[in-house]
């Protein structure tokens, strides 16, 4: 990727410039959180003018990222969550540092933390009309909102315009008909991209196929 492009983070990491183009993250919290706080780190060091975009529902998880980039004005963290609607609802917190955060799966034990969640579509709209563009990689780990965001981003047309995706598909108890779920993604992600690399723990990268 170039130095000058954006990337976005949203508990998933969306997309990057190395341009100066928006790089996003939707949700900011950890798969282990402080791995993924290490993320936008590594993000940092490597794309020094990329611009990034996280996003983090658990308020206290929001407030520990703010403050380690609260002086690195490339890095927006906002405290909201990106689902395929936009509202508030309950997540589960098993661990100490938000290991297994998830509203899709009540299964879970552990804390109860209410927070706000903006659809997709409405957050990658706003990012584009700041930047300019669409984001250039998107990357997500939000413990089962892959199936609901994947699908909004396909039916709104976000998918062909975001050239690098790599997400971790979660066992979510609380999402029906996942495995139908992912094939629909993929089918629609085959009709500009292909498969890059396929990793431990459902983690799956895709670059355009051209």
């Amino acid at each position: 990727m170039r130095p000058d492009q954006a990337y976005t983070v949203i508990r998933w990491h969306l997309g990057w410039s190395l341009r100066r183009r928006p790089n996003g993250d939707c949700k900011g919290h950890r798969g282990h959180w402080r791995q993924y706080r290490h993320h936008v780190e590594l993000l940092r060091k490597r794309h020094p003018e990329a611009r990034i975009y996280t996003f983090e529902p658990v308020p206290s998880l929001f407030q520990t990222l703010k403050g380690k980039f609260v002086n690195d004005h490339n890095v927006m963290a906002q405290n909201v969550g990106v689902s395929d609607a936009s509202l508030q609802t309950e997540f589960v917190i098993e661990g100490i540092d938000g290991i297994g955060a998830t509203g899709e799966d009540h299964n879970t034990q552990g804390t109860h933390v209410k927070v706000q969640l903006s659809d997709v579509d409405a957050v990658l709209t706003a990012i584009q009309k700041e930047t300019g563009q669409a984001p250039d990689l998107l990357n997500m780990n939000c413990e089962g909102c892959e199936y609901g965001v994947m699908k909004r981003m396909s039916e709104t047309g976000w998918l062909p315009k975001i050239a690098n995706v790599q997400l971790s598909w979660h066992l979510a108890g609380d999402v029906k008909d996942r495995v139908a779920k992912r094939c629909e993604v993929e089918k629609a992600l085959w009709q500009s991209h292909m498969r890059a690399w396929r990793s431990a723990f459902g983690w799956v990268g895709w670059k355009p196929s051209q």
